[in-house]
C-alpha cells in the first residue's frame, strides 16, 4: 500500500509541476528572480551560448550547448539500461558528484562513498547561479555546489567555507560530474587526457577489454611525493605527469573540454574506460581534502616469527585542506570537435586570462644548446671534478653555433658550473674554482648572446651539508623528512628555496641580466607537512610563482616542464616530453601540450646529439614544434665516463657540427617561417604521415615512412616534409 501511495504522489507532483511550468519562458520555473525560498521542478540559467538546467526530481544537470546538443551529467536509460546495474551502481550512475569519507582516527580506515543521488539536496537560484545544498546525513557531511554560466562556459564550484563535518567522519575527496558526457563503447569519438604530451583513447577501442574494472588517475602537477625514489623511478619507467589541468571528451560530432584553474593543485584527473565498473567511457576531476602518511605499526614476534601481515599503516591528517575548487566546462562547435580544437580552445582561454603569455624570445630562439661544464667523479678518498668545458671553451662552442647560422637566435644554458659539477647538491651559487670564476660567468651573462645559468633550488645531499634538517627540508605527515631509500637525498622547502634563489641573483647581480633555468620548477609540485611551516600544494604553488616573478625581474626564465602556473613567467620550457606514459589503454599520443604552448613559448625536448635516428628526430622536432636542442661539451665525452653524469656519450661539439648544420637547415627552411603562428590543427593522415595547419595559413606535411607519399596534389618524399603556403 505504501508503495502505491508513493507512486501516486509522484504522479500527482509531476502533473502539478507540468501544469505550473507550462509556458515558462526559459527561466527558473515557479520561482521569482532572486527568491531562494521557493522550490521548483527545474532551475535554469543560460546565456546566448549555453543553457544549464537542474532537474530537482532526477537530481540531474543538463547542458544544451550552442549547437543544441544536450549533455547529461547522469546515466540515462537511453545511454545505458539501469537494469544492468545493481542498486549501488545505480546510485553511482545517477549522481552528479560523489564524496569519499572515513572515520580517520584509526590506521588504515575504511573509505566509504557518498552519492549525491541519495543525499538531501536543497536547490535554489540567486544572482544567475544555481546553488545545491547537499546533506549526506549518513556520513554527517554537508557541502554546497555552485553552478554558474560565464563566457559561454558552465562553471561548477565547491567552496571550502560551506563544508561542514558534523560527526566523526571526515571528508577525503569530492568528484565532480563523474558521468558528464559519458559515452558507450559503440559511439564514435574519444577521450583526451594530459598524460605527458597528451594521449587519447577511442570509445570503440578494445584496449580496455582485458583490463576490466581498471581506471586511471593523474595527479595534477605530478604525483604526491612520499619518497624521492618516486621521482627517480617515474623518470626511469617513463611515467609522465599531468602538467595541464584539462581533459576533453569527443562524442560523435560534439565535444567539450573541462579544466580547472582554482584549487587544481589538490586535484586529480580520472579516466574510466568502458568496463571500469560500467560499460561507459568517462572522465572527471576529483579534489583532495586530506593527505595521508605512512606509519610503522607494531612488529610483534612470537617464537621468532613476525605475526604482522603488514607492518606499514596508512593514516590521514586530521586537518582539512581548505581550498575552493572550480571546474570549467567549455563546449566546441562541430567544426572544432576534435583534439586540435580542444587544444586551441584551451589555449585561447589561457591567453584571455593571461595564464599563458608570449615569451620575450618567442621569435628569436632558433636553437637551444646546453653546455655541460663539469661533473662529479668518485675518487679513491674524495670526489673529484671532471671538467668538460671551461668558460673560455663555452664561448668557442657558441661561436661555432653562430658560424653555422644561428647568429642571433641561440639560447645557451650553462650546466654543472657549481661546486662539484652537475648532480652535486645543494647546488651552490658560487662556481667551482676548478671550472670557472664568477666574473667569467658574469661576462657570459653580459655577452650579446642569451646565456642562462642552470639552477636547482630543491635537491640536497646530506654528505654535502650546508642546511638544517629540522627547518630547511619538507616533511611528511608523520614529521619525517622526505628522502629516498638511502636516507641521504632530501628536498628543500619553499622558504629555503627562495633564500637560495636570492643567493643566485645576488651573486651575479653585477650582470646586466641574470638569466636562470630552473630544474623541476614546472615539473614537480610538493606540499610541506612540517607542523612549524605547513603548506598545502596551493600555497607552495603561490610561493613558486613569487620566486618565478622575482627571477623574471632579474632576467630571462627557463623552466623544466610546463606546469600551468609557470607559463606566464617562462621564456623557454625545456624537457617537454614527446610521449605519454604509453599505458596499454591509450590508442595514440598527441601533441596536445605542444599545441597549447606553440606560438607563445619556445620549448625543447630530446637532444639531437643523443638521437639514434637523427633524420626522424628532425621531423619530430618539426611535427611537435620543438626548438632543436643539443647538450654539448668542448672536450670529448670520455671525460665524463667515470662521473655521475655518464649518459652523455656523444657530446663533443665539433663532432656534432653536421647535426647542428642540419638543424639550422630545418630552422631556415621551415621553423623560421612559422614564427608567431599558432598550430591550429594536427592530423594523422595515415600511419607515419601527419599534417599540421598554422594560423598564418601555412601547412606542413611530414612523412616518416620509407616510401614516397602523395596527398592530393602534394608529394612528400620518404622521411621528409613539404611546407605549403610559405
Amino acid at each position: 500500500m505504501k508503495k502505491i501511495c508513493k507512486i501516486s504522489g509522484l504522479i500527482l507532483l509531476l502533473l502539478v509541476t507540468a501544469m505550473i511550468g507550462f509556458g515558462a519562458d526559459n527561466k527558473n520555473v515557479n520561482q521569482k528572480e532572486g527568491n531562494t525560498d521557493v522550490k521548483a521542478a527545474q532551475l535554469v540559467i543560460e546565456n546566448e551560448n549555453i543553457k544549464v538546467v537542474y532537474d530537482e526530481g532526477m537530481k540531474n544537470l543538463k547542458v544544451t550547448d550552442e549547437s543544441g546538443y544536450v549533455w547529461n551529467s547522469v546515466v540515462t536509460d537511453e545511454l545505458y539500461s539501469s537494469e544492468k546495474l545493481n542498486e549501488n551502481w545505480q546510485k553511482n550512475a545517477k549522481s552528479i558528484f560523489h564524496i569519499s569519507y572515513a572515520e580517520i582516527s584509526d590506521v588504515n580506515p575504511t573509505i566509504k562513498t557518498g552519492f549525491s543521488y541519495e543525499a538531501d539536496i536543497q536547490a535554489s537560484q540567486k544572482d544567475g547561479a544555481i546553488r545545491l545544498d547537499c546533506d549526506f546525513s549518513k556520513a554527517g557531511i554537508s557541502l554546497a555546489v555552485l553552478i554558474s554560466v560565464k563566457d559561454g562556459e558552465m562553471v561548477v564550484s565547491v567552496p571550502a567555507s560551506e563544508i561542514v563535518e558534523k560527526k566523526d567522519n571526515k571528508l577525503l575527496s569530492v568528484e565532480i560530474l563523474p558521468y558528464f558526457g559519458a559515452c558507450a563503447d559503440t559511439e564514435e569519438g574519444y577521450m583526451v587526457y594530459p598524460d605527458g604530451c597528451g594521449a587519447l583513447k577511442y570509445h570503440t577501442s578494445i584496449n580496455s577489454a582485458t583490463l576490466t574494472n581498471k581506471s586511471y588517475t593523474w595527479d595534477v602537477y605530478g604525483n604526491n611525493l612520499t619518497s624521492l625514489d618516486t621521482v627517480k623511478s617515474n623518470e626511469k619507467e617513463g611515467l609522465q605527469t599531468a602538467m595541464l589541468p584539462v581533459f576533453g571528451i569527443k562524442k560523435g560530432d560534439h565535444a567539450y573540454i573541462a579544466y580547472s584553474e582554482n584549487g587544481e593543485e589538490e586535484g586529480t584527473i580520472n579516466m574510466y574506460p568502458s568496463g571500469a565498473g560500467i560499460a561507459l567511457n568517462r572522465m572527471s576531476f576529483s579534489f583532495r581534502y586530506r593527505t595521508t602518511y605512512n606509519i610503522l605499526m607494531s612488529n610483534i614476534n612470537i617464537n621468532g616469527s613476525n605475526t604482522a601481515q603488514n607492518i606499514n599503516g596508512l593514516m590521514y591528517n586530521d586537518e582539512m585542506i581548505v581550498m575552493d575548487h572550480d571546474v570549467y566546462y567549455s563546449f566546441l562547435n562541430a567544426d572544432k570537435a576534435d583534439y586540435s580544437g580542444m587544444a586551441e580552445q584551451y589555449r585561447e582561454k589561457l591567453l584571455a586570462k593571461e595564464l599563458l603569455q608570449a615569451s620575450t624570445v618567442r621569435d628569436n630562439t632558433g636553437v637551444s644548446v646546453n653546455i655541460l661544464m663539469a661533473a662529479s667523479a668518485q675518487g679513491f678518498f674524495n670526489n673529484t671534478v671532471s671538467v668538460a668545458t671551461t668558460a673560455e671553451q663555452a664561448e668557442a662552442i657558441m661561436e661555432t653555433v653562430k658560424e653555422i647560422g644561428f647568429a642571433d637566435n641561440g639560447f645557451y644554458t650553462l650546466k654543472g658550473w657549481g661546486k662539484g659539477g652537475i648532480g652535486v647538491y645543494p647546488q651552490t651559487a658560487k662556481p667551482d674554482g676548478k671550472v670557472t670564476k664568477a666574473s667569467e660567468l658574469v661576462a657570459l651573462l653580459n655577452s650579446e648572446d642569451i646565456v642562462s645559468l642552470q639552477t636547482d633550488l630543491f635537491y640536497a645531499q646530506e654528505e654535502n651539508g650546508g642546511f638544517d634538517k629540522r627547518s630547511d627540508l619538507i616533511k611528511m605527515g608523520n614529521q619525517n623528512v622526505l628522502t629516498d631509500e638511502t636516507g641521504g637525498l632530501f628536498w628543500f622547502n619553499a622558504a629555503n628555496a627562495d633564500k637560495r634563489l636570492d643567493s643566485f641573483i645576488k651573486t651575479y647581480g653585477s650582470a646586466e641580466k641574470v638569466n636562470l633555468s630552473f630544474d623541476h620548477m614546472g615539473e614537480v609540485l610538493f606540499r610541506d607537512e612540517n607542523v612549524d611551516s605547513k603548506m598545502n600544494r596551493g600555497e607552495v604553488r603561490d610561493e613558486m610563482e613569487l620566486m618565478l616573478q622575482k627571477a623574471k625581474e632579474s632576467g630571462l626564465v627557463s623552466v623544466e616542464g610546463s606546469n600551468l602556473y609557470t607559463l606566464k613567467y617562462a621564456d623557454l620550457v625545456y624537457g617537454l616530453p614527446a610521449v605519454s606514459s604509453e599505458y596499454f589503454i591509450s590508442d595514440m599520443d598527441i601533441p596536445f601540450c605542444q599545441m597549447v604552448l606553440y606560438g607563445s613559448i619556445p620549448y625543447t625536448g630530446d637532444y639531437g646529439n643523443l638521437s639514434s635516428d637523427y633524420e626522424k628526430q628532425l621531423l619530430k622536432w618539426l611535427e611537435y614544434g620543438y626548438v632543436p636542442a643539443f647538450e654539448l661539451t668542448y672536450s670529448n665525452s670520455e671525460v665524463l665516463k667515470e662521473t655521475n653524469y655518464n649518459d652523455l656519450y656523444t657530446s663533443q661539439y665539433e663532432s656534432n657540427r653536421n647535426r647542428l648544420e642540419k638543424a639550422y637547415g630545418l630552422y631556415e627552411d621551415a621553423i623560421s617561417k612559422l614564427k608567431g603562428a599558432y598550430m591550429v590543427e594536427h592530423m594523422v593522415l595515415e600511419s607515419g604521415v601527419v599534417k599540421m595547419d598554422y594560423s598564418n595559413g601555412c601547412s606542413l606535411y611530414i612523412n616518416y615512412t620509407q616510401d614516397e607519399k602523395v596527398i592530393g596534389d602534394v608529394t612528400v618524399g620518404a622521411v621528409g616534409y613539404v611546407m605549403v603556403g610559405d
